[in-house]
């Protein structure tokens, strides 16, 4: 199976539905595409750096096979991380939020933020070391978490019941929050060689 492709497609389908359901939801669901937003971000941004390096430059380290321009990254990494990071986690204050629901620019530009700081994680990820992955992964979930923890509490702020909003929450729960745990722990598993 070749993972490049299908990180490609799987980007822009993700990428697609998030933004027609953005810009058409509700303030509630719409605060749950910006998950949509990262991974598509993070998926098309890691298929961009594998795409563009040359097949022969590619070396082993701690048991993976990444790119040298990975190694090149890596003070740029260290930079760009947390700067994408920053990207994402703006959007998940709600004053922020509300305001990207409610003034026309900011409505604009909260999407195209989550997607850049999603893209820029994907494209540095490969020259991160295991720790400073699984710490990402680990800050991706907790970020998850509080999106639904942040829509839950504020969803009377946003003309919303909290009745309303449980069955969507519980929804998401099983759809991202169970998804990444286990993703987070078959990785760190993995490449402790637990299994």
């Amino acid at each position: 199976m070749n993972y490049l492709i299908l990180a490609k497609y799987i980007g822009f389908f993700l990428a697609a539905i998030s933004v027609v359901t953005y810009s058409f939801a509700g303030p509630i669901v719409r605060i749950f595409t910006f998950q949509g937003l990262i991974v598509s971000g993070g998926l098309l941004g890691w298929y961009t750096l594998i795409y563009n390096s040359p097949k022969d430059k590619v070396i082993e380290i701690d048991g993976e096979h990444v790119p040298t321009a990975s190694v090149l990254l890596r003070r740029r990494a260290l930079m760009g991380v947390p700067v994408s990071i920053l990207l994402i986690a703006v959007w998940q204050i709600p004053t922020f939020f509300r305001l990207a629901y409610s003034d026309t620019p900011f409505f604009i530009l909260a999407p195209i933020s989550t997607f850049i700081g999603g893209f820029m994680i994907g494209y540095f990820i490969s020259s991160l070391k295991f720790v400073e992955r699984a710490v990402l992964f680990l800050l991706g979930l907790m970020g998850s978490m509080s999106t639904i923890v942040i829509a839950y509490i504020d969803s009377s702020s946003l003309g919303e019941s909290q009745t309303d909003i449980l069955d969507v929450v519980l929804l998401l729960i099983y759809l991202i929050i169970v998804p990444e745990a286990m993703t987070i722990i078959y990785y760190i598993m993995r490449k402790a060689k637990g299994f």
